[in-house]
């Protein structure tokens, strides 16, 4: 039992052993984290004490990284120069890459010559002459989407009415189709020294959309009700009206980790709809017939 273990142990502590460190040198604060995360995970067995040198710079919206991997031997491979349009995309490429040249360089013989009856290693030329240039191309847009939208907007003018808004969308290429609920605070308008009335208004608007890049454009249908209420009045009662508007959209849109997005909007519309509440046959509120407004809204992808 005893040489069974003795025989074990011999055999799994120096295959233990062999495995060596891989040493991390980057220069820049392009895409750190993502790069140090990615060429953690490689495997440096084959070869012992690799040193990878990454280079990383952004030019023109390109994130771009210069590889080099050397190890103890003097061996050395690169630099060679991966472009890509996202951290993600360039960190698990250049990854890749290391890994690749780690196992080559692990299959090339050390170059040695013969001096004075001594092996002396004789170092590749210190040549750093572009090897390859490897291009990551854009991960292709989606054809197809389905995105929930919530968030907020604020009217532009002496009147800031706050309303918030959820919803969904439905993409398809550069073509677009959303349904957004919209609710928010009341007018309070104070008739007498204890009356006063409150005005609601709540929206659903159908907005289809074109996509260029990051900047859309988008018509607006909005159809929904207002509600009048009053407080402290004789002969108080609740009102409701119907409300019918078009407008135009444009919006901003940025896009993280592929999942999650931020909107920004500005909204115009005109109001095919009037209403007008009175007290005791006197206007006391009006409906606007030209409306913009600003908002920022949170989209998540979900297919």
């Amino acid at each position: 039992m005893l040489r069974a273990i003795a025989l074990v142990l011999a055999i799994v502590v120096p295959h233990a052993a062999a495995a060596s460190p891989l040493a991390i040198e980057i220069t820049g604060t392009t895409c750190d984290s993502a790069l140090r995360a990615e060429l953690a995970d490689v495997e440096t067995n084959s070869i012992a004490g690799p040193r990878v040198r990454v280079v990383t710079s952004a030019d023109a919206g390109a994130l771009r990284a210069e590889l080099i991997v050397e190890d103890r031997e003097g061996r050395r491979r690169g630099p060679r120069l991966v472009q890509a349009a996202t951290c993600e995309d360039l960190a698990s490429s250049v990854a890749v890459i290391a890994a690749m040249v780690i196992e080559d360089l692990a299959s090339t013989p050390v170059p040695t010559r013969s001096f004075e009856g001594q092996h002396v290693v004789d170092p590749e030329p210190d040549d750093l002459s572009l090897d390859y240039l490897i291009e990551v191309p854009p991960r292709p847009p989606r054809s197809r989407e389905i995105a929930f939208v919530a968030g907020a907007t604020s009217d532009i003018g002496p009147d800031t009415r706050r309303r918030f808004v959820v919803g969904a969308r439905l993409r398809r290429a550069s073509l677009s189709v959303g349904i957004e609920g919209q609710a928010g605070t009341p007018d309070e308008i104070a008739v007498t020294m204890r009356g006063r009335i409150s005005v609601a208004r709540a929206e659903l608007t159908a907005s289809p959309c074109l996509h260029l890049g990051s900047i859309g454009g988008c018509w607006l249908t909005s159809l929904g009700a207002l509600r009048g209420s009053a407080a402290g009045l004789y002969g108080m009662r609740t009102v409701f009206a119907p409300t019918l508007a078009g407008g135009l959209r444009l919006t901003w849109e940025r896009w993280y980790r592929d999942r999650i997005g931020v909107r920004i909007q500005l909204d115009g519309r005109a109001f095919a709809t009037s209403s007008r509440f009175r007290v005791d046959n006197m206007p006391v509120w009006e409906s606007q017939r030209f409306e913009a407004s600003t908002g920022l809204a949170m989209l998540v992808r979900f297919l």
